[in-house]
């Protein structure tokens, strides 16, 4: 017997706009079978020691592992997906769309990079969110 997954969304130093949450909702429906999506307020303040001066980009790992360890789901089956609208990079990576446990049930997605605007485009809402649905 397969059990069904609770998405929980909590965004990051920011509040997601409902357009965004019905489309996370959607897209994680049908990629994940989750029996519930929960959208969580907004974790208002990280460690600012996250933050690499130099790049001027957050670093995935640590956050990843911070939110794991503040942050435990309420059950075996629950999958926290944190939205970040920041910039971030891993080890030798020199940015992520996103990061995960394998077999964990964190992950962490960040948004700059998935709008045009950041690559000096016109903005495109449409693309955004179709873009925003195939990185989760």
């Amino acid at each position: 017997m397969t059990i069904m997954p609770t998405i929980v969304i909590q965004p990051v130093l920011f509040e997601l706009g409902q357009h965004t949450i019905s489309t996370l909702k959607e897209s994680l429906s049908e990629e994940l079978n989750a029996s519930s999506i929960v959208t969580l307020s907004s974790i208002k303040e990280i460690p600012v020691q996250l933050f690499d001066k130099q790049r001027k980009q957050w670093n995935s790992s640590t956050i990843l592992q911070w939110l794991s360890d503040m942050f435990k789901p309420s059950s075996k089956s629950a999958r926290l997906l944190f939205i970040c609208d920041f910039d971030s990079y891993s080890d030798e990576l020199n940015f992520v769309f996103g990061e995960a446990y394998v077999d964990g049930n964190v992950s962490a997605i960040y948004l700059p990079r998935l709008r045009q605007e950041f690559y000096g485009l016109k903005p495109d809402e449409s693309f955004f969110y179709q873009r925003q649905g195939s990185s989760s």
